[in-house]
């Protein structure tokens, strides 16, 4: 069925529409990816700096208590846990007084309560958490001593560096630190919340990853390539459905022009026939010899031009079916073209064509078909005689080169376009003219000897120049040089 050219845009417009949609469906989904990994990336960078943090303050506070246990300080105390806790013994602090106090003695067992209103009670329950972290026992007197001390930034640089590039995150970034009450101003970047640290706590810390696009570009890369990848088969496949859908078109066209210039072709050698059976009949041409054979004669070779068209049209479906069976011997490719020029000679006159052979070297060997050897050189010799003008002239050249022999038929005729030279091998495909029938053909040729070279182990060569003519020059294995 033929496709018109309005089901083609229809079939080009969805198919770019289903790859625009897939194309906005991958980004949607790609930024969604991305999002996400923002936003674990924020996660990690909070978490690793928290842990960075509350490390180093940790350190301070292990630096600050001595278990040689100082029983001469002054007591006061504080219950830090509720009596009975399942798991928590009962912890006592106890201290000499609330102003200026320095130090404070815990006592595991003790039950004595008491206020202290400047310490305050998660920093001693801090402090309590990292001597149990010290020793294996809860039993015994530790002292610990208060320090105006805070975290030192390259500290924490070197620390959280460190924390990043074990987490698979080498990122730069900037670090702050505040005074209590003070609000981080927003900057670009992946900012940290602000943690209170140092003891008493008087700063607060946070961290500002920038620029960060690149490591989460290559978080994200494996996704994107799978897009690249998906959206590319896609679309190939698009261009091979629409190329077959284009190629089914062109070659419903092709065959419609084949099938109009083979019906001129066939009508000329059957009203030919006709013309000279009627005259054989009705001018009593049988009672002269010599015009009788004459008449026989066209009839012969006009039957012969039908013969070798039915022909063609035959070898070329067994071509395509891959059946045709060859019937190789040992041949000179000379004599084959020697026979076709001789073939040829009456037509040769008729348009009073000059024809030159050269050769180059003595022996022109080859192994193969005879029939489909001939067939290759007369279709050669043929186009280069129909796609002349008056007075053609025809150079047909045979060469040895070595490993190879190679024959080259060059004409002085109208040549062929550059964006031509690579279809005129495709079936039924003819150069675009003003008139289907100006020159009798039916697109085969060409086709049918490209076959029979392939099949050959040979190769086709085309230099054409348009305007001035063209050359076609076939190779084939030298005969006892092929595989």
């Amino acid at each position: 069925m033929k496709l018109l050219p309005g089901k083609l845009r229809l079939a080009l417009v969805l198919m770019i529409s289903s790859i625009a949609l897939l194309l906005v469906f991958q980004y949607v989904w790609l930024k969604k990816v991305y999002q996400e990994e923002r936003g674990l990336l924020q996660k990690d960078a909070t978490v690793l700096f928290k842990d960075v943090v509350y490390g180093l303050q940790d350190s301070i506070i292990q630096r600050g208590i001595d278990f040689s246990g100082d029983t001469q300080i002054p007591k006061f105390t504080m219950k830090l846990h509720p009596p009975g806790m399942p798991g928590h013994p009962e912890r006592v602090m106890r201290s000499d007084t609330v102003e200026g106090l320095s130090k404070v003695q815990v006592f595991i067992t003790s039950t004595e309560e008491g206020d202290i209103q400047t310490i305050d009670r998660r920093q001693l329950s801090t402090v309590v958490t990292q001597a149990q972290k010290m020793t294996d026992s809860l039993h015994g007197n530790f002292t610990f001593t208060f320090k105006d001390d805070s975290l030192r930034l390259d500290e924490i640089r070197r620390a959280y560096k460190a924390a990043l590039a074990n987490a698979g995150i080498s990122l730069p970034f900037e670090l702050f630190r505040l005074t209590m009450g003070d609000t981080l101003a927003d900057r670009p970047g992946i900012a940290t919340p602000l943690f209170p640290a140092g003891f008493p706590p008087e700063y607060v810390y946070a961290a500002n990853i920038h620029p960060y696009q690149g490591y989460l570009y290559r978080q994200v890369a494996p996704q994107a390539v799978f897009s690249l990848i998906l959206v590319a088969l896609t679309s190939l496949s698009f261009w091979f459905i629409f190329r077959s859908l284009r190629q089914q078109q062109r070659l419903t066209e092709l065959k419609n022009d084949f099938i109009s210039n083979v019906t001129h072709e066939l009508k000329t050698p059957i009203a030919t026939v006709s013309v000279a059976i009627e005259a054989l009949r009705n001018f009593n041409a049988m009672q002269n010899p010599q015009l009788t054979r004459e008449y026989l004669d066209i009839s012969k070779n006009e039957l012969g031009r039908l013969t070798l068209l039915v022909d063609k049209v035959l070898k070329m479906a067994i071509f395509e079916q891959q059946a045709l069976a060859f019937q190789r011997e040992h041949l000179d490719l000379k004599t084959l073209v020697q026979e076709v020029l001789n073939s040829m000679k009456l037509q040769f006159e008729q348009v009073q064509a000059q024809v030159d052979l050269r050769e180059e070297g003595e022996s022109f060997p080859v192994y193969g078909d005879r029939t489909h050897l001939l067939s290759v050189v007369y279709n050669l010799v043929d186009n280069a005689l129909k796609y002349s003008p008056e007075n053609p002239e025809i150079t047909l050249s045979l060469i040895d080169k070595g490993q190879e022999v190679s024959l080259a038929v060059c004409d002085n005729g109208i040549g062929i376009a550059p964006a031509y030279r690579r279809r005129v091998y495709e079936r039924f495909f003819r150069v675009p003219s003003g008139d289907v029938h100006n020159t009798k053909g039916h697109g085969l040729g060409l086709s049918y000897v490209a076959e029979v070279v392939q099949r050959h182990d040979g190769r086709i060569l085309l230099e054409s120049e348009e305007g001035a003519g063209s050359c076609f020059t076939v190779y084939f294995p030298k005969d006892g040089q092929a595989d």
